[in-house]
């Protein structure tokens, strides 16, 4: 199993719509001009609730900057994801932020997600 550490960002690739879920992929398969990628950076491994993302309104191939992903906006608030995606191989490591601070660079305790199951929700709030 990977252990996921904050700042760390991740390549999500936009082109492998076709491909089961559970399928290992090879970096051969990621590589080229043509293969476009969303950016993520990790927050917080929340263990067993996922791991608490910021995915960023940026595409781009496998070759590019930490600086430049992480300077361009949000595309939409904080998620958790399963960490699926990161264990198969389909999201690629780009790098991790130097100095990353889960308060500064991503306000975390202005995040707020709804989480639970059917009859039992609640509000995780960042920090609390």
């Amino acid at each position: 199993m990977k252990n996921v550490i904050p700042g760390e960002v991740y390549a999500i690739p936009l082109f492998l719509t076709d491909i089961h879920p559970m399928t290992r992929v090879s970096l051969k398969d990621l590589r080229g001009d043509d293969k476009k990628f969303a950016y993520c950076r990790i927050i917080e491994d929340l263990c067993s609730g996922g791991i608490l993302v910021e995915v960023f309104n940026k595409v781009g191939t496998l070759d590019i900057s930490i600086e430049e992903v992480v300077e361009s906006m949000r595309l939409f608030p904080p998620v958790t994801i399963t960490p699926l995606g990161i264990r198969k191989g389909r999201w690629r490591r780009i790098g991790k932020q130097e100095n990353y601070n889960k308060e500064q660079d991503s306000m975390y305790s202005d995040i707020t997600l709804v989480s639970g199951a059917e009859g039992h929700y609640f509000l995780w709030k960042g920090g609390a």
